[in-house]
């Protein structure tokens, strides 16, 4: 398992949290933590899938940003 502190930018509320973190387990992410004030979000996930890689584009569908 790989674990990834990212910033992402456009989370407004605990509702964007819950949506992300929904969002993300579904694609089979671990969510560590999620924090819509500093925009911080750690993730864990198997790094023998491709998963990373989707994580910008779903995130991008839901209006938020990776920084």
């Amino acid at each position: 398992m790989v674990n990834k502190k990212l910033k992402v930018k456009g989370m407004h509320c605990p509702s964007c949290e819950m949506l992300i973190k929904d969002i993300l387990e579904d694609e089979g992410v671990k969510v560590l933590s999620v924090n819509h004030k500093t925009g911080d979000l750690e993730i864990s996930y198997n790094e023998k899938t491709q998963v990373f890689e989707n994580i910008k584009n779903i995130l991008a569908e839901e209006g938020h940003e990776i920084i």
